[in-house]
Parts: C-alpha cells; structure tokens; sequence
C-alpha cells in the first residue's frame, strides 16, 4: 500500500454524479455505469475462535416460512427468523469478513487490466482507525469524508494493521474502473458493479453469498 497522489481521488469523484436525489440507491456507491451488480454480504459466523467454527450464509438461516430477498435483507430479518441466534456472531459490520474480502479480490483481480493498481477509500472517521496524515482525501456518497490508498487488488483483502487502519476498507476501484465495490460505512455487505462475467463469476463463486441487484436497488439503512 502507498499513498497515491492527490488525482487518485478523482477515481472515486466520478461516482458522485450516481448519487441519487430521491435516496441512497446501489448506484450511489458503485456508479451507474456497469453491465451487471449484486450484493455480497458478510457471512454469520457459528462457534467463532473454536475449532469447529462455520461460516453460515444468510439463505441458510432464514426460516423457509419467510420471504427472503437477499437484495434488500438485514440481518434482523435473518436474527429474529431464528429459534436460537446465540450461538452466531453477528455480521461484520463496517469492513468485510476476512474470507470474504479473500475470495472477492482474487476473483475481481483476474477481472481488471490493472490489478496492481487499486484504490481503495475508508471513513475517516471510525475511532480505531489512525488516518494517514498524507493521503488525499474525498467527500463520496452520502457525504462521507474518506481518505484513499493505492495498492494491488489482493491489498482489499488486508486490515492493514501495519498502517494503524485495522480494518478492510468498504470502497475498492482499479485503476481501468472495469469494477466498483462499495457500501456505505456501517455495511454488513457490499454492492459490486462490473461485466457480465465478473458478476456471472461472482455469484457462482462457493465462498461469497451474492444477490443480483440494479444501480436502481434501494440501499436500505444497515441494521445494529
């Protein structure tokens, strides 16, 4: 990772003409511009730091009673569905779970011309985050001030500890802007924009749980 110059910001700036007046849509956070999109949500995590510890999907857990649209879903519909959730970790919130953000940046790596040369933006406001002093700065939707970093692809995988952020970051876009990753800053998923393809990949992909949504989909407020 290495602070980029100031026009590395300008990447993430072309997204602000996606926000949309009437509400947050996924467009707002990924841009409009792209052949296909889907959520990807963080997984629930039963028995977690033991040694039987499962990640478990969201579909998995929902009461088959129940209508479930993973476009939109919160992990409250997922909790309260549930005869006993006491033995799940809640979602991550606020940055991707480890094998998620693993699996995602190895895919989306083999679907941009310039997987070494990434940006990626985090809040600047967490409390547990240290904020480079010298890296360029960018208000992004829905007003947001987010502080940017270059790296390769793999980097979105990386908490970064080593840099005093600690946590994946939210915002993700190569160089060639084949793709967008994005969500807003308290996010339990992230929306994904991109070819064809790489959305064809993605939701065939074992290891990530992902749901077709449009630049249109509303993004509804992240539960606590």
């Amino acid at each position: 990772m290495k602070f980029g110059p100031a026009e590395t910001a300008d990447l993430f700036r072309a997204l602000e003409s996606s926000a949309s007046a009437a509400g947050p849509v996924v467009g707002s956070y990924v841009g409009g511009q792209f052949e296909a999109y889907v959520r990807v949500v963080n997984p629930a995590v039963a028995g977690a730091g033991s040694a039987d510890q499962r990640r478990r999907s969201w579909g998995s857990l929902i009461d088959c009673s129940r209508s479930f649209d993973g476009s939109t879903a919160q992990w409250a519909e997922i909790r309260d569905s549930m005869s006993d959730a006491s033995d799940f970790d809640e979602p991550a919130m606020g940055r991707l779970e480890p094998a998620t953000a693993r699996a995602l940046a190895n895919l989306l790596s083999q679907h941009t011309a310039s997987p070494d040369e990434c940006s990626f933006a985090w809040w600047i406001g967490y409390a547990d985050v240290r904020v480079p002093a010298e890296a360029p700065r960018v208000f992004l939707p829905p007003g947001r001030e987010m502080f940017v970093m270059q790296g390769g692809v793999s980097d979105g995988a990386d908490e970064h500890a080593g840099w005093g952020i600690g946590r994946t970051p939210l915002r993700w876009l190569p160089r060639d802007r084949a793709w967008s990753v994005g969500n807003d800053i308290y996010g339990r998923s992230v929306f994904v924009g991109g070819t064809d393809a790489a959305i064809s990949e993605l939701l065939e992909h074992p290891d990530l749980e992902a749901y077709v949504v449009s630049p249109e989909t509303p993004v509804m407020p992240e539960d606590w």
